[in-house]
């Protein structure tokens, strides 16, 4: 229900801070996103990495060009299953909720974040099951024409 809340609220004036998913369909996306541009509110959706204060350095040292031109980076990200907590959205296969839509897409908005580029193009594969993606890989070229991948998967358990 985040379209419905956020859309009312902007209607209001007030600013939002909403959780992703931002929402469920690209059309919910888009009508918010008409409703931002007649508001007086304004909105951020809740991607944490990009405020940590580590992040926030890097990105000061990779506009500084300290860093020299990046043009490639490889994210990897290893969790233990969560097959005990899979219920309500996190358990619909069309509604996000498995590993690369809640935990994985932190690493590329944190990467779109550092980098200052957005994907061009991608190429996805993953391994699922009934409830959840439980390995990806991700290969993006960046409209500034750097590469990026990322794996996502399980950790071994203990």
């Amino acid at each position: 229900m985040h379209s419905q809340t956020v859309i009312a609220a902007l209607r209001a004036g007030k600013h939002v801070f909403v959780e992703k998913p931002l929402a469920l369909s690209l059309q919910e996306c888009e009508a918010i996103s008409c409703e931002v541009d007649l508001s007086k509110g304004q909105i951020l959706t809740g991607m944490n990495m990009r405020w940590h204060r580590l992040a926030v350095l890097a990105r000061s040292y990779i506009a500084a060009g300290a860093l020299g031109e990046i043009t490639a980076v490889h994210s990897l990200f290893a969790v233990p299953e969560r097959r005990s907590y899979m219920a309500g959205w996190r358990a619909a296969p069309d509604k996000g909720g498995d590993l690369v839509n809640d935990l994985g897409i932190h690493h590329l908005d944190l990467l779109i974040f550092l980098l200052g580029s957005c994907y061009k193009s991608l190429f996805a594969s993953y391994s699922t099951n009934s409830h959840f993606a439980e390995s990806a890989a991700i290969h993006l070229n960046l409209e500034n024409g750097h590469q990026q991948t990322c794996s996502w998967f399980p950790a071994l358990p203990r």
